[in-house]
């Protein structure tokens, strides 16, 4: 195991960490809207929302029916980012095995930093995919209308709104496939004696 201690592996490590740490965040990602003391959180966003949390400490379930749908692309996103992480860690324990050529084995790491990176970025659309889901979730027809009216209402009061964790996730799906494309520029140095 001590001949796996290399920067390499470490910088790729680190990138699949990230990889699953966007994944893991997907499953967390709540978006809250407050006017004042008051808020709504509505949960598991990317996924479809299945759950409604209030500031009084109440909850509502959602029945099948009544929830939203997942995300599209942040929903891609993570599941791009996961495929990349697991990619990147297999090829890290057992690629010499799997895969005899290191330029193969380097192609593949790129494919899966590519992954990775892409899946981050997609990640960063949660925002606007959330907004889209509400005004079809709301059953209105005229969008640009209804974002209007939503843009105005945040200005123009106490109204504010929070979904920071989509951002967090792809600016580390950004960051691990860069550590995992970067490792591959890297020489095979060992850490451990």
């Amino acid at each position: 195991m001590k001949n796996k201690l290399t920067l390499r592996n470490v910088m790729i490590c680190v990138g699949v960490l990230f990889g699953l740490l966007v994944f893991v965040f997907s499953f967390l990602a709540a978006y809250r809207v407050s006017a004042g003391e008051k808020w709504i959180e509505y949960q598991t966003t990317i996924w479809g929302i299945g759950r409604v949390n209030h500031n009084d400490g109440s909850a509502e379930i959602l029945a099948n029916a009544d929830k939203a749908q997942a995300l599209a692309l942040p929903l891609i996103g993570a599941i791009l980012a996961l495929v990349g992480a697991l990619c990147a860690c297999t090829l890290v324990f057992v690629g010499d095995k799997l895969i005899k050529d290191d330029k193969v084995r380097k192609i593949v790491m790129f494919v899966a930093g590519g992954f990775m990176v892409l899946g981050g970025v997609f990640t960063f659309f949660a925002d606007g995919a959330m907004k889209a889901e509400f005004v079809r979730w709301s059953g209105a027809s005229n969008f640009d209308a209804v974002v209007a009216t939503w843009k105005l209402a945040l200005v123009s009061s106490s109204i504010s709104q929070s979904y920071a964790l989509p951002i967090v996730s792809g600016i580390l799906g950004v960051l691990g496939g860069g550590a995992i494309v970067a490792s591959q520029f890297v020489a095979d140095k060992k850490l451990g004696k």
